[in-house]
């Protein structure tokens, strides 16, 4: 199991795409800029997290696995 310093496993973060599907009537593809958060309402939490990325849908999703893994964050939802 791959595991980055102290964290999480890599393989353990759990990315939701529903919020997005539901909003955008499809799966996440294609380039952009891609917005992840600690909660799937974010304006309930008091201090979310918020990752951003620009480029494809993969590389994004990558880097924010590998960033929530960094942080300790067991799952992310794709927001924007």
């Amino acid at each position: 199991m791959q595991r980055e310093g102290n964290g999480i496993p890599k393989n353990r973060v759990r990315v939701h795409t529903r919020i997005y599907e539901f909003a955008h009537g499809r799966k996440p593809r294609g380039t952009g800029g891609w917005i992840f958060c600690n909660s799937p309402y974010p304006d309930r939490v008091y201090s979310p997290t918020f990752l951003q990325f620009i480029g494809t849908y993969s590389q994004a999703k990558k880097m924010a696995v590998a960033e929530a893994t960094r942080r300790q964050l067991p799952e992310l939802w794709l927001c924007s």
